[in-house]
């Protein structure tokens, strides 16, 4: 079960970030914005608890996981985008 958390918790931050940020889906999420119609699929911090609570859903985790898994995704994003950021010395 701690395996498939962990788990649970990059797919979070990866899927986030799939959605939020990545250029392949910078067309349909600008259409999809620009009618104001979905303001979670720009918002790291909105997205990443819908895409928690649905991972733990189809797990079969315990309710009480998708906390963890919703803050460690949104850590694990941050983190990530923080390194993406940063220059090589």
């Amino acid at each position: 079960m701690l395996a498939t958390l962990i788990l649970c918790v990059f797919l979070t931050a990866q899927l986030t970030y799939l959605v939020v940020d990545s250029v392949i889906l910078d067309r349909p999420r600008g259409w999809i914005t620009e009618r104001r119609a979905f303001y979670v699929l720009s918002c790291p911090w909105c997205l990443s608890a819908w895409v928690a609570a649905a991972l733990v859903a189809f797990n079969g985790l315990p309710v009480l996981s998708w906390g963890a898994v919703w803050w460690g995704g949104v850590a694990a994003y941050f983190v990530g985008q923080w390194l993406a950021t940063k220059p090589y010395s």
